[in-house]
């Protein structure tokens, strides 16, 4: 069942987790992480050493003092990784999901590490989890929910990357390295498999050589998964299926044994329909959904718009008044539209610009990316150029309202980006080998347009009163003149053009002194100038003389000739509004290593991050007159870990605790200038703390364990002002002597019982491989993982319905290998124990309505793996 409560959890005190977790550091010190291991790791399983390139040079996992996870392409296999979303779920503190909360659209993820990230995906808000692919970074969250199609490994880097990565990364980065092409010899890899709910996948990957320095490398994929919730109102239409094909091509050039040139290319096609989010709430998201929403009018509503719609009594008929008519009486809007006991529907009806229902609600990605990387070896270390293009368009649409009935329908019919960025960098040493460097120039330029129409009730309501089969009779609500509809910006029907122009340059360096003691010393430094233009035109297909005017001029729209509003007139310009900000920005670092012995590092870390400001989105009532903007914020984080090998290297460890000190915090709130729709605002300053935990441990030959364990104590320290008005919500600090009188239109959070969103106080993961030797030659590897996550909120303003409780999932599987490691055969189930909980959720202020974006159900698959040529 859904987890839903009628109250706020209360936090609940950590120090005995922390204290627990903490003392792990001490194993290093103990005295059998000196002696001879009872039993060594040999034969079939064992730790190898995992070179990862965290700080852009290559170096040993366990040599590098950040918190980095890193995940190679077997391991993936392992554990049936199909995404990035995959990758965070072994990670501590890490949360990728694969929806945003306002999109309607599956390939827009949430992206949270240590409980920063970013919740918005329109095209002016910036992640806070930069995500690169072979060092090229994707700057917008459409089109980032890769898959994990022919990759060499994963790094997660958890903690503010400012200084090698830049902006955008103060919760830290996801760093995805594919295969580069070789001219050894031809291998070849293919994926074929098939499972429930219609699930199919192929994946090739071909590596060619050409010539002795000339190769190439193409990898394709095509899956489909089917949709998990139905769409009642519609014959065949299930929510959060997949549809997805890519294909990648690299062509790897060395014209001498100091010269490396790299060109690639990537295409990927989503085609697939709206997010899998069923209503929680419908008409009073505020409070209990099961009590009387008050009656009101339409015209009460429009003229108090920052309270809850009231709208289950909105077609202005005495039955929609009254609680029995809520629930029951579908020309009301209410609970009635919830489908009920079964979570896994939805009577959700999607729209176009008409009003008319869209037969064939099918979102739209296409995202394509080229670079070309040229390396040399030079006396002065390895001077690399990275050219590099992304970008992508999409057309999506999502059903803000939730129900049957058209309130609020928002339909992204063309969205796209282009980004290009060159970056030069020289790795090398000195000094023999005392002294590492990495020195650097970015930059950065993109140009993009997000055309978003704005469809709700005011502008398809029936200008005689003529009833429609889904729209309640209006007549009692005329609409021209004082008594008008909507008095705050004519039709209901609104399309916005937002257009970003970015541009962002940065020197960076930094250098690593080895002592002749066992200390590292790291110190570094980023110097970010960022630029943007931002430039929203609002088209209305009426425009009144004063758009922002309290009473709509009489006459209004002309009808269509059917009853209806016309809406085919688009081209009018209401309003234009442009913003324009420039940033400096300096972010540096410091960390210091000490080798306590050759298997173990204790490191500490300061660093820093900051996110890009921006300016306000969407203006349901039109533009005001000053474009309404939000400041950069700011992150620093202390860091000190540990990364160990016991047991004569057959038991890693690796842990830290961190302290992070967020300024100025972004969060998605309604805009206090605007007082209506989803924008992003500075509310106060956060602190995030936290332990994470990394163990893996080969018991023996055929045996290992893995374990990883994050917990986080995130809290707001103080709030803007001492007080935060949003949406219906006030974050309060009594300390401060400001005070909160609750009201029908106004709920009050103190602010020590605010609950950061995505911050679960715990998440881990186990996972048990067991290896049976068969008579064959070959072998029957079986693995069952278990990830647990604790409750979290959704939204800053803690709405009831806008959290999950803690849920568990537990992943298993069982493959066969062959004796010649040609071929594997596994069978496995996702989500055994067929789990149902949330990962994201949406709440309107204006309309009362509230929706949870729903996991997968358990599914079984099959899959069988084919190699050549190794």
């Amino acid at each position: 069942m859904l987890a839903i409560t009628a109250a706020l959890w209360e936090k609940k005190a950590m120090h005995k987790k922390y204290g627990f977790l903490c003392s792990l550091f001490i194993l290093p010190f103990l005295p059998f992480g000196q002696a001879s291991a009872q039993s060594t790791a040999s034969g079939a399983f064992a730790i190898e050493e995992i070179v990862v390139t965290a700080r852009r040079r290559e170096e040993s996992l366990q040599d590098t003092p950040i918190a980095v996870s890193a995940f190679s392409e077997e391991e993936m296999d392992l554990r049936g990784h199909l995404n990035v979303n995959d990758i965070a779920s072994a990670t501590p503190n890490v949360n990728i999901e694969q929806s945003s909360n306002t999109s309607g659209l599956t390939n827009s993820p949430t992206v949270f590490i240590r409980g920063i990230g970013q919740q918005d995906f329109v095209i002016n808000t910036d992640p806070a989890v930069g995500i690169y692919v072979d060092g090229v970074f994707i700057a917008r969250s459409i089109g980032s929910m890769l898959d994990v199609m022919d990759l060499e490994r994963a790094e997660v880097l958890r903690g503010p990357q400012g200084t090698l990565f830049g902006r955008n990364t103060l919760a830290g980065a996801l760093n995805l390295i594919t295969k580069r092409p070789s001219t050894e010899a031809f291998d070849a890899k293919f994926t074929v498999a098939a499972g429930e709910n219609g699930y199919s996948q192929i994946n090739g990957a071909f590596n060619i050589p050409l010539s002795a320095n000339l190769a190439a490398r193409i990898s394709v994929m095509d899956r489909k998964r089917g949709g998990y919730v139905e769409a009642t109102n519609y014959d065949d239409l299930w929510l959060g299926d997949d549809n997805t094909q890519a294909i990648r091509a690299q062509l790897e050039f060395a014209p001498s044994d100091s010269t490396r040139v790299n060109i690639s290319t990537d295409y990927t096609k989503s085609r697939a329909a709206p997010s899998p989010m069923v209503a929680e709430t419908l008409g009073n998201g505020y409070g209990d959904k099961n009590a009387l929403v008050a009656a009101s009018t339409m015209q009460a509503y429009w003229w108090n718009v920052s309270a809850p719609m009231q709208m289950a009594s909105f077609s202005g008929l005495e039955v929609c008044k009254t609680l029995a008519g809520q629930q029951t009486d579908t020309r009301c809007m209410g609970q009635v539209h919830n489908p009920g006991p079964d979570v896994y529907e939805t009577t959700a009806v999607w729209h176009d610009i008409h009003g008319v229902k869209d037969p064939d609600p099918t979102n739209k990605v296409d995202t394509l990316g080229g670079a070309l990387v040229i390396e040399a070896d030079t006396n002065w270390g390895t001077f690399k150029s990275i050219t590099a293009y992304r970008g992508f368009e999409s057309d999506f649409r999502n059903d803000h309202d939730y129900s049957a009935i058209l309130l609020f329908t928002n339909i992204n019919d063309d969205f796209h980006q282009d980004g290009r960025s060159q970056e030069f960098q020289l790795v090398g040493n000195a000094m023999d080998g005392k002294l590492d460097y990495t020195a650097g120039y970015y930059a950065f330029a993109e140009t993009g347009t997000e055309r978003v129409s704005l469809v709700g009730l005011a502008g398809l309501w029936v200008v005689q009163g003529r009833e429609n089969g889904v729209i309640p009779p209006t007549s009692t609500v005329p609409w021209a003149g004082s008594t008008g509809m909507n008095p705050k910006g004519g039709a209901r029907f609104q399309r916005i053009v937002r257009d970003i122009d970015n541009t962002s340059n940065a020197l960076y360096g930094q250098v690593t002194y080895h002592f002749d003691a066992p200390f590292h010393l790291t110190a570094g430094v980023r110097a970010t100038e960022d630029e943007k233009s931002f430039d929203v035109t609002i088209h209305r297909d009426y425009c009144p003389a004063n758009p922002n005017s309290a009473v709509q001029p009489a006459g209004g729209p002309t009808s269509n000739g059917d009853g209806f509003i016309a809406f085919d007139k688009v081209t009018d310009v209401c309003q234009v509004s442009t913003g324009s900000a420039k940033w400096n920005e300096v972010d540096p670092m410091i960390s210091l290593a000490y080798d306590l012995n050759d298997t173990t590092m204790l490191y500490g870390t300061y660093s820093t991050g900051f996110r890009d400001g921006g300016f306000a989105s969407r203006f349901p009532d039109g533009l005001p007159d000053t474009m309404p903007a939000f400041k950069p914020e700011y992150v620093t984080s202390s860091e000190f870990g540990v990364k160990t090998e016991l047991l004569d290297g057959s038991f890693r460890l690796n842990a830290a605790v961190f302290d992070t000190t967020y300024d100025d915090m972004q969060v998605s709130a309604v805009p206090v200038a605007i007082a209506r729709g989803t924008g992003i605002e500075n509310i106060g300053v956060g602190k995030l703390s936290g332990v994470e935990l990394e163990a893996l441990w080969i018991v023996n030959d055929n045996l290992r364990i893995d374990a990883s364990v994050g917990l986080l104590d995130a809290s707001l320290e103080s709030v803007v002002g001492g007080g935060f008005t949003t949406g219906g919500f006030k974050i309060y600090d009594q300390s401060s002597g400001v005070t909160c009188t609750a009201s029908a239109t106004l709920r009050c959070i103190e602010l020590n019982d605010v609950v950061l969103p995505y911050t679960p106080e715990t998440n881990y993961t186990i996972g048990i491989t067991h290896r049976l030797p068969m008579s064959s030659g070959g072998n029957l590897t079986t693995r069952l993982d278990y990830i647990r996550n604790d409750a979290q909120q959704f939204k800053i303003t803690n709405q009831i319905d806008m959290r999950e409780d803690a849920y568990t999932v537990a992943n298993i599987s069982t493959t066969y290998n062959s004796a010649d490691s040609q071929w594997a055969l596994t069978f496995g189930i996702r989500n055994a124990t067929d789990a149902v909980y949330s990962t994201a959720g949406s709440f309107s202020t204006g309309n009362g309505n509230s929706a949870l974006n729903l996991s997968r159900p358990r599914e079984s698959y099959l899959r069988y793996q084919h190699w050549l040529g190794n």
